[in-house]
């Protein structure tokens, strides 16, 4: 059987068997913010109908789009259509949803001819700089107020988190982001890569007290994302590897919950909790929010967004994750941040949508293009979290600065032509450019 129909029928099991987890893990804790158990047969047709057509238009071609669509496709269109089945949602948002990832797929998988800049700078230079930055960084944070809300617990996040934040200077948010989402997985990547695992533990020590500083949960699942990341692509089915350990994750969730496997334990919670409900279905109802609030009220135009150019008064006084945490949640302190396609819809309806799904594209295909200099799984593993955020966790317009972004991609770009170059051969293994093993290749 070809990798395709593999693929297609690994996604139509984890649909089904997140169909079911939705109402085990879910459901029992959390019906009462907006997980209706209102399963419709009708639906349900649709939304399977609709997640066998998407994964028929998924190359799976061992590159780094290849992974990527795949892990967007398992994080957003696919729990936000078995919220249609389940919820009973209109069939116009799960219709919105398909068409937003088909853009996205067909967008990153066209040939684009994307110019790279070419500056030499030595791989040991690259390293040791960025290494200096995520040390300095995390050293700053706690010399200047956050060594105060030291917490290693990420279920106690929530309580500390205002606090913590009230005590740096507000520059420490954008430094959060940026160590988080751009130069520690980057770094991190390259450290594994070349196999100097002294340097990759420290900044596995450095992501995981920068969690604790700022009471953020993301920094800490880091260096696990990196290496498994990492890991997915040196098989040769990147792709199936990824989707038979979610389906793995989900079907352990069902039982801890079913069968009450470590329900008393922090452990036992992270799975049914903090995956099921925060990672995967908690976008999804985000994204509905959004589209239900946004039908009925006017857009933002990105009144509050340097590049809306502030051309537009903002009706509500408020940017739209705030707007929607305190419609939908009673909390006007509430960021409730969605992805592309909530996001895009608060800010310009279905073009906002449409518009974020083609940039969402567009650098989906530019991490394959810097693959063909950097090699595939350091790619992959440096921009995971970035594209990650951009399908499921905020506005695209915060990506650049807020979310690290701009920082990635220079410094991606920088040491993409660096001395030490990675190409992947037909094993996917990496080696630098001259020891064995020919330069890089280019995608076809």
């Amino acid at each position: 059987m070809s990798r395709s129909r593999i693929l297609s029928v690994l996604y139509t099991l984890y649909f089904l068997l997140l169909l079911g987890a939705y109402h085990v893990c879910v459901v029992p804790s959390y019906a009462h913010i907006g997980f209706a158990s209102d399963f419709k047969p009708a639906n349900a047709l649709v939304s399977l109908v609709l997640v066998m057509g998407l994964s028929c238009i998924i190359r799976p071609s061992g590159r780094p789009s290849g992974f990527l669509l795949s892990l967007i496709f398992i994080t957003g269109p696919i729990p936000a259509l078995v919220l249609m089945a389940n919820a009973n949602l209109p069939f116009e948002f799960g219709i919105l949803v398909t068409l937003s990832f088909t853009v996205v797929t067909f967008v990153a998988q066209y040939p684009w001819r994307f110019a790279l800049p070419a500056p030499r700078l030595s791989f040991s230079t690259t390293l040791a700089v960025l290494v200096s930055f995520a040390v300095l960084g995390v050293v700053a944070l706690a010399l200047a107020g956050g060594i105060r809300y030291l917490n290693f617990d990420i279920f106690l996040v929530y309580e500390f988190r205002r606090d913590a934040a009230d005590a740096v200077p507000g520059i420490f948010g954008y430094i959060i982001q940026t160590l988080s989402y751009a130069i520690i997985p980057f770094s991190l990547a390259l450290a594994i890569q070349a196999k100097q695992f002294t340097v990759a533990g420290l900044l596995t020590v450095c992501s995981i007290m920068l969690a604790a500083l700022s009471n953020h949960k993301a920094p800490a699942f880091v260096p696990l994302l990196i290496v498994a990341t990492m890991w997915f692509m040196s098989r040769s089915k990147p792709e199936v590897w990824l989707v038979l350990g979610l389906i793995t994750a989900v079907i352990a969730a069902s039982a801890e919950s079913l069968f009450s496997i470590g329900a008393d334990s922090e452990a036992g919670a992270i799975l049914s909790d903090l995956l099921v409900r925060r990672v995967l279905m908690v976008p999804a109802l985000l994204d509905y929010f959004y589209w239900q609030f946004f039908t009925d009220n006017a857009a933002l135009l990105w009144a509050e967004s340097r590049f809306g150019l502030r051309l537009f008064d903002n009706p509500y006084g408020m940017n739209a994750a705030l707007l929607i945490g305190a419609e939908y949640f009673g909390d006007k302190g509430t960021h409730a941040n969605t992805g592309f396609v909530g996001s895009g819809f608060a800010q310009a309806n279905h073009f906002g949508v449409l518009l974020y799904a083609f940039l969402i594209g567009l650098l989906v295909a530019f991490v394959d293009r810097l693959g063909q200099r950097l090699g595939s799984a350091v790619t992959t593993a440096a921009f995971v979290l970035t594209v990650s955020n951009a399908a499921t966790g905020t506005d695209l317009t915060n990506l650049p600065l807020t979310g690290g972004l701009g920082v990635l991609v220079v410094v991606a770009s920088i040491t993409a032509s660096a001395s030490l170059s990675f190409s992947r051969d037909a094993g996917h293994n990496w080696a630098p450019c001259g020891e064995g093993k020919a330069g890089p290749t280019t995608v076809p």
